[in-house]
């Protein structure tokens, strides 16, 4: 459940850079910045949006698309934008998802996935398709898929990540713990990477790194989670962007921030995330609080938010009592 978690946030990131609206957003109307902690590069301040008619371009081919800078990854929103009927397919497809219709939304993301020009819809349906792929025991296809991705956007960490877990699933371990740390190096945010990679190592006996991996995660979110309390130094893009990280991982240090998050922060559009994140990352520790906050609090946005959270916990709960018959 946390991987299908990891493509809609995925395919979210280029909904919230403002390339296509259509369905209601799964994640919060906020963008995503870069989160920055120990070792991980701060953001440039970015300018104002520009409120002119936005200019008429040509569509970009395969071969307009810029490669990155030396050192540096792209990500699916630096990709150019697609057309509208790439946009149209996304939502599509992103509908038939969010509504458990795999195999519809399979065929809208095959579709998609290999259309031109290449953009960030066609690569926000690879990363969904092949997780879509590795969830219904296709593994074969989802390797296939990503194979022929890698010459335009073998460098976007979001298609390492479903990679590595590609060749995890086909039980090449060593591809697999090399693709997660390229991913990993390529968005040091994405802290969820490091417990998949450590119990790999584990399986592979290489229990000292897969120790030290896992030490650093601890810190991260300790990390993290310091910032999303920090309503001074952190700002409210960066502490939604955090819950939204934690919404990935069940850790009992993000669910206290997140749990402190929604009651304390100041911000609706952070308590709102926050109770989401509660509910999609397990905290059935919690449940008390979005109860009460999805009755009694003031703002609307947290009291939806809270229990939407409520929500993501009684299907976690339906899929245990499946999955125990």
């Amino acid at each position: 459940m946390m991987r299908r978690r990891f493509a809609l946030i995925m395919i979210a990131a280029v909904v919230s850079t403002g390339l296509l609206y259509g369905c209601d957003r799964d994640d919060d109307d906020a963008d995503s910045p870069p989160v920055t902690y120990g070792g991980a590069a701060v953001a440039d301040e970015q300018p104002e949006a520009d409120e002119s008619p936005p200019q008429q371009h040509d569509e970009p081919q395969p071969d307009d698309i810029p490669d990155p800078a030396p050192g540096v990854a792209r990500h699916v929103t630096d990709l150019p934008e697609g057309t509208d009927e790439q946009r149209k397919m996304l939502i599509e497809g992103r509908t038939a998802f969010l509504n458990d219709q795999y195999e519809e939304a399979a065929e809208i993301f095959e579709e998609l996935a290999l259309d031109e020009p290449i953009s960030s819809q066609t690569i926000s349906a690879a990363v969904a398709l092949g997780q879509i792929y590795l969830e219904t025991g296709r593994s074969e296809q989802a390797l296939d898929l990503f194979d022929q991705l890698e010459e335009h956007a073998g460098d976007v960490p979001e298609i390492l990540l479903v990679l590595a877990r590609t060749y995890e699933d086909l039980g090449h371990s060593r591809q697999a713990i090399d693709a997660y740390e390229k991913a990993f190096e390529a968005k040091p945010d994405y802290i969820f990477i490091l417990p998949e990679m450590a119990e790999l190592l584990m399986r592979e006996g290489q229990k000292d790194r897969a120790a030290d991996v896992l030490v650093d995660y601890e810190n991260n979110v300790i990390q993290l989670a310091s910032h999303l309390e920090d309503h001074d130094e952190t700002s409210e893009a960066e502490r939604v962007w955090i819950a939204d990280i934690f919404a990935l991982i069940s850790d009992e240090r993000a669910h206290d921030a997140l749990r402190n998050a929604l009651v304390d922060d100041p911000s609706d559009t952070v308590r709102t995330q926050a109770a989401i994140a509660l509910g999609e990352s397990a905290a059935f520790d919690y449940r008390e609080q979005l109860e009460r906050a999805a009755t009694e609090d003031e703002s609307e946005s947290v009291r939806l938010g809270a229990r939407r959270g409520l929500d993501a916990l009684r299907n976690f709960e339906e899929k245990f009592e499946r999955e125990g018959n």
